[in-house]
């Protein structure tokens, strides 16, 4: 089993890691050139290479096929693929192997080529792999940098499982050649010649504050979410006939000031707007008089601190990075208080109006394809709803346990995974009859009975719940009820003394 402390400091890390610090201490990337004399220049700067990113893997593969070799870098930051084109210009001979296995595997993995090159010391050598460094593949092409010396004057390999080399003729200058075992003679493939400059748009285009995320799970809004009205009454969101636009904004923010009097006529038959002001009560009188002053027609009123901390861990919770809530942040809720996209800025108001038109109605495949913010074609599935439910219940927990257990329910009853639901369900149990007995502590007697209820509806083979709620039943007089359980928990553990005092305590109060 998994210490405790160590398991918690994973924790403590992935959280900062979702604030944006960095796994290499923003170290940036280093490229190093070997000078032939056993000395190396660094030429990080020079070669473009030296990103600040959090990188992971890396992958060098002649993408153009101009007989030099690109990069692919994969990183845990955005952007996770730089595609890193050589564009080096060269009159050096280059040949490039494809190898292909007869008697051992067909892509030769672990095969080895040898090359001797006039005017050069020793060997080249290449080795076919299957993968290399972390969580990398480059191409199982092998590259040969033959410098002004073409052809090479002697060509071996050594196939996987075999002892002796075999020496392969054929390879007559710069180009692609096919090799294939026990034939001994190179097969030209193309002759490499440098191509047009690739068409742009790996990269990503000008980043902004602002931005537009439709959710590709809709995502319950905080069941506990309470807000004061302008009149300072307390007043908790319930279902509505129609979709909500939940805007946060604050007098002291020259965004809200410049955006709120765009949104006056955005409220139409499909959606109605609520603005909820971010500012401390003390000083709602700077919220009031900008009110007034752009004739706001929509009802608002005012977020205090702890709600504002809810939403703030709410809206992080489906991105790897955690950005600070701000605003004006808006976010869409259907009728049944599902929030389907989440706005950063607000200035782009009909497409807001477009999503509260098209977003409520939605199927999940065109929510999963719509989501990203830029174009593309997925290679993954869509994320599970109850992995979306489980991380927002994972962001709360630590400081809102109360708000987190409806996710962590909502993410058993769409686990997807038998281990997963009972995973979950162990869990629930446990954390109901946490909350229960705290409850209890505190003097919360219907609260208690109502997680204590919950708890044995997940661990109903549980025994010391079960004496536990029966015991609690009896404290506030309910004694059939405490009968019953303190029954059942002798029923499933026959031996236990406690149970069997509690119950013969009961009877003699019946007495």
């Amino acid at each position: 089993m998994l210490n405790e402390a160590y398991v918690q400091g994973w924790h403590a890390m992935m959280e900062l890691v979702t604030k944006g610090h960095s796994w290499s201490g923003r170290e940036r990337h280093v490229c190093y050139l070997n000078e032939g004399t056993g000395r190396f220049a660094n030429v990080s700067a020079v070669s473009g290479i030296d990103f600040p990113d959090d990188g992971r893997a890396l992958g060098f593969v002649d993408w153009d096929d101009d007989g030099d070799l690109d990069v692919w870098l994969r990183n845990r930051t955005a952007p996770r693929l730089r595609f890193l084109q050589n564009d080096i210009q060269s009159e050096a001979h280059t040949v490039m192997l494809t190898l292909e296995g007869r008697t051992c595997n067909r892509d030769a993995i672990g095969a080895v080529v040898e090359m001797r090159v006039a005017g050069q010391p020793g060997l080249l050598s290449r080795s076919v792999k299957a993968g290399d460094l972390f969580l990398s593949q480059s191409s199982k092409r092998l590259h040969f940098g033959l410098g002004n010396a073409s052809p090479p004057e002697k060509v071996r390999v050594l196939w996987p499982g075999q002892t002796s080399w075999e020496v392969v003729e054929g390879i007559t200058g710069t180009g692609h050649y096919h090799l294939r075992q026990g034939e001994r003679r190179a097969e030209i493939r193309e002759v490499l010649t440098r191509p047009e400059q690739m068409a742009g748009g790996l990269m990503p285009g000008p980043t902004s504050a602002r931005a537009v995320v439709r959710l590709p799970v809709p995502i319950p809004l905080l069941p506990s979410f309470r807000y004061r009205d302008q009149a300072m009454q307390r007043k908790t969101l319930t279902n509505a006939a129609k979709s909500r636009l939940i805007v946060l904004w604050s007098s002291a923010c020259p965004a809200c000031v410049r955006s709120l009097p765009a949104l006056r006529g955005l409220a139409d038959d499909r959606f109605s707007v609520l603005a909820l002001c971010v500012d401390p009560v003390e000083q709602a009188q700077d919220a009031y008089a900008f009110m007034e002053t752009v004739a706001w027609p929509h009802p608002w009123g005012f977020l205090e601190p702890d709600m504002v901390a809810k939403l703030d861990l709410f809206q992080s919770a489906p991105f790897d990075r955690a950005i600070p809530l701000a605003t004006p942040t808006a976010f869409l809720v259907n009728a049944q208080q599902d929030v389907l996209a989440i706005y950063r800025g607000l200035e782009d108001t009909e497409r807001i109006r477009e999503d509260a038109a098209t977003l409520p109605a939605m199927d999940g495949e065109s929510r999963h394809h719509l989501a990203p913010p830029f174009a593309g074609r997925w290679f993954t599935n869509p994320v599970p709803p109850g992995f979306v439910m489980e991380d927002v219940a994972r962001r709360l927990q630590e400081r809102f346990p109360e708000d987190a257990l409806p996710y962590l329910h909502l993410a058993y009853e769409q686990a997807q995974t038998a281990a997963k639901k009972e995973a979950l369900r162990l869990e629930l149990g446990a954390r109901h009859q946490q909350w229960a007995q705290q409850a209890a502590e505190s003097g919360s007697p219907k609260q208690a009975q109502a997680a204590f209820a919950q708890a044995v509806r997940y661990l109903p083979e549980s025994a010391a719940l079960h004496h536990n709620y029966g015991v609690f039943l009896a404290e506030y007089g309910q004694e059939d009820g405490a009968r019953q359980l303190l029954q059942r928990a002798l029923q499933l553990k026959p031996d236990s003394e406690a149970t069997q005092a509690a119950l013969r305590l009961l009877e003699q109060r019946a007495d």
